[in-house]
């Protein structure tokens, strides 16, 4: 054999093996695959990132599925809207020495339901369980950026024509 032939012969079955590893993909979502399917769930809410993201643990569910486990943070920017409603109620309750211990509560908790409305009208397709947690916040800490940490211990990805997306 000459060794054109043979370095021909080689080539091309570098080239093969190459596109083959290149058509077969991944066979675990990547870090970023994770991480963009967190911010899809999050329905393109814009004052919301993904922070702190790490993709701990994962395990096959056969060919084309995979569960994660992934920790990260959600970072909600403030809404201008809320600054407002939290300097209105610090004035209101500077200047209302006679209420009841009983009526100043039951005005913060009208003032949260008015942030978390401002929430839901700016971000309305975010999972239920993420309002819930913003809604726990430090009432004061509205007017700044809100820090949450997750773990999610069955995030379900599977395999696409794309690529990784989660379920």
């Amino acid at each position: 054999m000459s060794c054109t032939y043979r370095t021909l012969v080689l080539s091309s079955a570098l080239a093969s093996l190459l596109l083959l590893t290149a058509c077969s993909g991944s066979s675990s979502p990547s870090t970023s695959e994770a991480k963009q399917a967190i911010q899809k769930s999050l329905g393109d809410c814009s004052i919301v990132t993904v922070s702190n993201f790490d993709k701990v643990n994962g395990i096959a569910d056969g060919d084309n599925r995979y569960t994660l486990q992934v920790k990260y943070a959600l970072e909600f920017a403030p809404l201008p809207e809320n600054a407002k409603l939290l300097d209105e109620m610090n004035a209101r309750l500077a200047s209302q020495t006679d209420w009841m211990p009983w009526q100043r509560d039951d005005y913060v908790i009208k003032v949260r339901a008015a942030i978390m409305a401002n929430l839901h009208r700016t971000c309305p397709n975010m999972p239920r369980n993420v309002y819930g947690d913003y809604a726990q916040a430090n009432i004061a800490s509205y007017a700044s950026t809100i820090h949450i940490d997750y773990t999610y211990n069955n995030m379900r990805m599977v395999k696409s024509d794309n690529g990784w997306i989660g379920l």
